[in-house]
């Protein structure tokens, strides 16, 4: 039998090093993952609840076993280097490298054969990825033109069945006189595909409802389809001020905090980053339709799927960057409102999924935190949502709202609204 020889003695202390790393990493993990440590300083609601607390737990008390077993490993490893045949330690290193070579190789062929080659991105590059795999006709709308500071934007003059946009990028036939008639109070609301009212004829969104609802008031519809919170930002500065308005209405969809983050979705767009104490506008101007785009796709896929997979993680945190930049951004939307003397009502639209739940979601959470620490006026459709009776639940969603779940938001809107000083028709 071989004798240990200086390379059998490096490869074990190195092994025993490897020990010593996944005894730190899994003490760290474990320490983390432990119930209290999750819900004060980890998650982004602070609350796991029973059965993620219990399974917190056992995935806790099994990192710490795994602490002690490969702690008592490397110590093992460490002191018998000096007597561990060369030829035991170079078959235990093979026999490593082979099980980690079909690791990664079963990785690869799930990422390459199982899933599409954007599901195995996030960020700029799925979407970009997307772009390419899908057909022009399916990700482009009629009714949007590139914009070169917005990223794309409502066309002017637009007419289909139920859908109109006016001369200046509002949704509806409706025109604005500038300066304000006297005695008309002016809402303008801002917002994603939900405020735009996708899916529904002019008169069924909800801005159009609430108009009907309130005495004397104007509602002027910017929402914008796939807007995220930043482009919404940049949308209040270039036009939601020229209206005169009495009352800015942010209608503010949960996922747009993903979309925060983003250089492009469907098309490029502009995006803030943090600087300093405040916010930085990149990719501004934004790339022409003519701009040919090449697929992110790395050579490893399976490499890729495993970011993505972290990075999922990372967003669940209080460390993922998506939420101070999303408050960086409601910060200058309620700084703009305040210097022009305009009050501004956040309304917060659950996503579909969390839309009936009977406690808030992460993006809920921040935003309305958010409004707290700002003494900042807002509300949340997700309690209305989630009181309807089961039968009216069903007649919220097509896609997006229906013109039944427009009217909810706009009766829920309007007693918002209301609190504020606007009376309500017929009053």
């Amino acid at each position: 039998m071989t004798e240990a020889t200086p390379a059998s003695r490096f490869v074990c202390r190195f092994a025993a090093g490897l020990l010593l790393l996944v005894v730190l990493c899994s003490i760290v993990l474990a320490s983390l993952v432990a119930p209290p440590v999750l819900e004060r300083h980890v998650l982004v609601d602070g609350e796991i609840g029973t059965l993620a607390a219990a399974v917190a737990t056992l995935w806790a008390l099994g990192l710490f076993a795994v602490a002690i077993v490969a702690g008592v490993a490397a110590y093992r490893l460490a002191a018998r280097a000096d007597r561990i045949p060369a030829r035991s330690v170079q078959l235990a290193a093979q026999a490593g490298a082979v099980a980690l070579g079909l690791a990664l190789v079963s990785l690869e062929a799930l990422a390459r054969f199982a899933l599409e080659p954007s599901e195995t991105l996030s960020g700029d590059a799925f979407w970009i990825q997307r772009r390419l795999e899908r057909p022009r006709t399916e990700i482009e709308f009629p009714m949007n033109r590139f914009d070169a500071e917005l990223g794309w934007a409502p066309r002017e003059g637009y007419r289909s069945e139920g859908v109109t946009v006016n001369s200046v990028g509002a949704r509806g036939r409706a025109e604005y006189a500038t300066p304000k008639p006297r005695g008309i109070r002016r809402i303008v609301v801002l917002g994603d595909s939900f405020s735009f009212g996708e899916g529904v004829a002019d008169a069924d969104t909800y801005p159009s409802q609430l108009e009907r609802l309130l005495a004397d008031a104007e509602v002027v519809n910017l929402g914008v389809l796939g807007f995220g919170t930043d482009q919404q930002l940049l949308r209040l500065r270039r036009s939601a001020f020229g209206f005169d308005p009495d009352l800015i209405v942010l209608g503010f969809f949960g996922p747009n905090v993903e979309r925060n983050v983003l250089s492009f979705r469907d098309a490029p767009k502009p995006r803030f980053v943090l600087a300093g104490d405040g916010i930085a506008l990149v990719n501004s101007p934004v790339p022409g339709p003519d701009r040919v785009w090449e697929s992110p796709q790395p050579l490893l896929r399976g490499v890729a799927l495993l970011q993505k997979l972290g990075r999922r993680l990372l967003d669940r945190t209080r460390f993922a960057p998506q939420w101070e930049i999303t408050r960086r951004i409601l910060d200058a939307i309620a700084d703009d409102c305040a210097a022009r003397g305009v009050p501004l009502l956040v309304a917060f639209y659950p996503n579909r999924p969390t839309s009936f739940m009977d406690r808030p979601g992460d993006a809920e959470i921040v935003v309305e935190n958010w409004a707290r620490r700002r003494n900042a006026n807002f509300f949340s459709m997700r309690p209305a949502f989630a009181g309807l009776p089961p039968e009216q639940q069903a007649k919220v969603y097509s896609g997006h709202w229906t013109p039944f779940g427009n009217g909810v938001v706009a009766e829920r809107l309007a007693e918002e609204i209301s609190r504020l000083g606007f009376e309500r028709a017929g009053r």
